[in-house]
């Protein structure tokens, strides 16, 4: 069972598995992924849009 990130089965289009995982690494450090999760969890209530199609009485 692996617990890491296989850089090395990445796809070419991303560059070499060195790359990758500099990038990775770059993004966590600046807080990339935490700004990316705290957005996701914050919902945009402007965008739900409910109709008589979606919620039945």
């Amino acid at each position: 069972m692996r617990r890491s990130v296989a850089y090395r089965d990445f796809p070419e289009r991303f560059g070499t598995w060195n790359t990758v995982a500099r990038r990775f690494r770059h993004w966590a450090q600046a807080g990339a992924w935490e700004a990316l999760l705290q957005a996701m969890q914050e919902p945009d209530s402007t965008w739900v849009l409910v109709d008589s199609t979606t919620a039945k009485a």
